[in-house]
């Protein structure tokens, strides 16, 4: 019945705003408060920082960004490396600091996340910029 399809719609319509309104705290903690930078960061740990559960946030993650809670926190990580790097850090720090700094706890892992998100690797990156591909 129709207003059988008009409750179906309303919740749709609830879960998406809900679902809006934790990519707007996400984004708030990764832009503003850069809990990416957390090296020890966790589903859980973001989720109680968000007074919520982990399950909202995971949803919210794998719907909203089409990806895993990883993969998400890696790409701000590589973010804020690449950024680094257009900014001429390399200058003054290695690449393996930049990726700490941005919460990687490694380097295999911290290259692994680079390729995938950029389609080649930090060294490539960085000359492709020197040479003024990446601009």
């Amino acid at each position: 019945s129709e207003l059988e399809e008009s409750k179906e719609d309303a919740f749709f319509n609830q879960e998406q705003l809900n679902l809006d309104k934790w990519v707007e705290a996400l984004n708030c903690a990764f832009e503003e408060e850069e809990m990416f930078r957390n090296p020890n960061l966790t589903l859980s740990g973001l989720a109680e920082v968000l007074k919520t559960n982990r399950n909202i946030i995971s949803k919210t993650i794998n719907q909203e960004f089409q990806m895993n809670f990883n993969d998400f926190v890696n790409s701000w990580r590589v973010k804020a490396v690449v950024e680094s790097l257009k900014k001429g850090k390399e200058a003054q720090f290695t690449l393996l600091s930049l990726a700490l700094d941005a919460g990687f706890n490694s380097k295999t892992t911290f290259n692994r996340a680079f390729k995938k998100q950029q389609g080649v690797t930090p060294r490539q990156f960085l000359k492709d910029l020197v040479l003024g591909e990446n601009v």
